[in-house]
């Protein structure tokens, strides 16, 4: 794995990120993230596509444009491994939905040509690798399932010429290759004694990931730490690219809980906000849209601390918004034959986080109390 290091512009964080999708994209089922690759012109983001399908599904025509509906889409991927794209600045709503049923798997139905009647389904799982130099990805269950990974910029003494550069990656892919097959092979070894004390998103991947983490060098619980702080990034991106994400999340930080219809709620934001004759460019203006808005942010309000209740008393519909504490971070354990006590760690976890909610119940009593 060493060697791949000279050939990609990643370091740190980002390369446990990326190395863990490799290893799920050589796997023969998902669900796959979608690999997200930012970063400004020469930051060598199409380079680094391009090693990552010559590693994993080589092809004449390594990165391509966007297909122009979701039946092109699909018959890509129908003929191909993986699926990459090149250069994106946007993802309308239609693409981002297809991308994420490729990704965890989904079927797409339509009428088989030259004829009346006759259908043609299609039904795929694939890994997706995009590139683009803005932050295209804002839809929250889109980012939900992807790695987004920033690309440093390249100083003029560390760049080179695609000749000498592609040269030594041929005479090192055989290698690289090699060493990320045992890597998962270890991984499927130990992937029965892996156990995760709650489950994220793409579990399937986290668990794969944790099983690897011996074989890649990482300590115990690495990916983990890696993977959840990546996730609190995406989570605040995905309230940033909604207007009423962040104005809702400041709006509640000084009150124990709030009750009331979405009309009014969306009247309390405006006026919060000093809006109070017109919309702000981009706001839902009626109690529905704001109600489809909320519902759509939940899971990443949710995780950012703020819980909310959708209710209906007499006929009216009212939503119930409070704060809580944010769910406590992940726990990965890998059983081995010499540690018999992963199962009581396990018990223990839970005992100590089912404290730690009893003890909030009590505060919170006690507050209302006095």
């Amino acid at each position: 794995m060493l060697d791949l290091r000279k050939f990609i512009n990643l370091d740190g964080d980002s390369e446990v990120l990326l190395w863990a999708w490799l290893l799920a994209a050589l796997y023969p089922k998902g669900p796959y993230p979608i690999l997200i690759l930012c970063g400004e012109q020469g930051s060598a983001k199409s380079t680094v596509v391009r090693v990552i399908r010559s590693l994993i599904d080589p092809n004449a025509c390594p990165l391509r444009a966007w297909a122009r509906e979701e039946r092109d889409l699909m018959i890509a991927a129908t003929n191909g491994w993986m699926l990459c794209f090149d250069n994106i600045s946007s993802l309308s709503g239609w693409l981002s939905d297809a991308l994420c049923r490729i990704s965890t798997g989904g079927g797409f139905s339509t009428r088989q040509l030259h004829s009346d009647d006759d259908e043609k389904l299609f039904d795929v799982q694939r890994p997706i690798c995009l590139n683009g130099i803005e932050e295209f990805a804002t839809r929250g269950d889109l980012l939900d399932r992807a790695l987004v990974l920033e690309l440093p910029s390249i100083p003029k003494r560390k760049r080179k010429t695609e000749g000498p550069f592609w040269e030594e990656f041929e005479q090192v892919r055989p290698r690289i290759l090699g060493a990320l097959l045992t890597v998962l092979s270890d991984a499927l070894r130990n992937l029965p004694k892996v156990n995760l004390v709650s489950l994220p998103r793409m579990a399937d991947f986290t668990r794969l990931a944790t099983a690897a983490e011996s074989a890649f060098g990482w300590r115990q619980g690495e990916f983990l730490r890696v993977y959840e702080a990546h996730a609190d990034d995406a989570n605040n991106t995905a309230l940033e690219s909604t207007p009423i994400g962040l104005p809702l999340m400041n709006f509640m930080k000084k009150k124990v809980t709030w009750t009331g219809t979405v009309t009014d709620l969306l009247k309390q934001l405006l006026q919060y906000e000093g809006h109070r004759n017109y919309f702000p460019k981009g706001w839902p203006d009626t109690g529905q849209k704001i109600s489809n808005v909320i519902r759509r942010i939940e899971p990443h309000l949710r995780r950012a601390g703020l819980t909310l209740e959708f209710k209906r008393n007499r006929g009216v519909r009212k939503i119930t918004l409070w704060y809580e504490e944010p769910e406590a971070s992940l726990v990965s354990t890998v059983s081995t034959p010499a540690d018999d006590a992963a199962d009581g760690m396990d018990t223990k976890i839970r005992a100590t986080n089912e404290r730690k909610r009893l003890e909030r119940m009590w505060k919170e009593a006690d507050k209302w109390a006095k």
